[in-house]
């Protein structure tokens, strides 16, 4: 796949979102009406950090949580999860999206993950995310977080495990022991710019050295050795009707992950009825989301809003 942009026609048109839009135009948030919710709103926020939430081999994994000052009673919440190429990247990388979501009103947490630099592969990375979850499904009552009302984002890698994590019903697949109780289902999925089909993606090509690296070292195999292991690497395949709302926000040149990955999930929603919001960023290359003060994220935090307005703000 060569990454290129392109219009199509759909019953769902893809939404175009054009840079420079003011984040301070609006929020796009709207708070509950004729309930005991307190809406969202624009908080102060304080900063939680190094919380280890999981053990392996020893070694704790960490996360960050972001709470909303002052809110009052059950709150919605975020687990941000951080890209890299499942290889690099950390927590403290999406603290600034954390604040961002805490100042509305939504309890938000960063996460790490075991990483393929220090030999760990798929699934692992799903476990630790997966753990994550758990963690403040868990602790609801200590940072008062409505379960009911518990989305999942992350951008690149971190776009990819999100959507794995929402869509994947394979207790055993995620790492979860059999005894533990079934935690609440994930209320949405914002999803930036993150592979949602692995397979399409995989190439001999020398040329696309470094796209393959970070391809084999999550799944530490080629796909014509275990197709099967890459299928359930995909998001798309764990897809069904049953799937929370997602958003999808990929730049139109992006050179990493190809903006088809977007359209084919889009594709695969549109066919099981699931609910899903695919915009695209005009001139946009991957990556954008680790410059918070650039004119892409000026543009997509609004649309980011509205999202968790829609989802969990009601």
């Amino acid at each position: 796949m060569n990454g290129k942009s392109y219009g199509r026609s759909s019953p769902h048109p893809v939404k175009q979102i054009c840079l420079f839009i003011p984040t301070t135009l609006s929020l796009l948030v709207v708070g509950a009406t004729g309930c005991n919710r307190e809406p969202l709103g624009v908080y102060d926020v304080r900063m939680h950090r190094d919380i280890a939430f999981v053990e392996r081999d020893g070694t704790p994994v960490y996360m960050n949580i972001a709470e909303p000052v002052d809110a009052k009673g059950e709150r919605p919440a975020i687990l941000w999860i951080h890209g890299g190429g499942w290889a690099g990247g950390a927590r403290h990388n999406l603290n600034y999206l954390a604040r961002y979501t805490a100042s509305l009103g939504l309890v938000s947490a960063t996460t790490d993950y075991r990483l393929t630099v220090n030999d760990h592969h798929f699934p692992d990375q799903l476990h630790d995310v997966t753990a994550a979850y758990d963690y403040l499904c868990d602790q609801a009552e200590q940072y008062q977080i409505d379960t009911k009302r518990l989305l999942v984002g992350g951008d690149s890698a971190g776009g990819h495990l999100a959507l794995l994590l929402g869509l994947c019903s394979d207790r055993e697949l995620m790492g979860r022991a059999k005894p533990v109780p079934t935690q609440p289902p994930i209320a949405g999925i914002i999803n930036i710019y993150g592979p949602t089909d692995l397979r399409p993606m995989y190439t001999e090509d020398p040329t696309a050295f470094i796209l393959q690296s970070l391809l084999r070292g999550l799944m530490d195999c080629k796909l014509p050795e275990e197709p099967e292991r890459w299928k359930a690497a995909s998001p798309v395949a764990h897809l069904s009707k049953s799937a929370p709302p997602i958003i999808t926000i990929h730049g139109e040149l992006d050179s990493v992950v190809p903006y088809e990955q977007a359209v084919m999930l889009d594709d695969a929603c549109q066919k099981l009825g699931v609910e899903h919001n695919l915009i695209r960023v005009p001139m946009a290359e991957h990556g954008f989301v680790a410059l918070p003060r650039s004119a892409e994220m000026a543009s997509v935090l609004p649309v980011i809003s509205h999202f968790i307005g829609k989802t969990v703000g009601g």
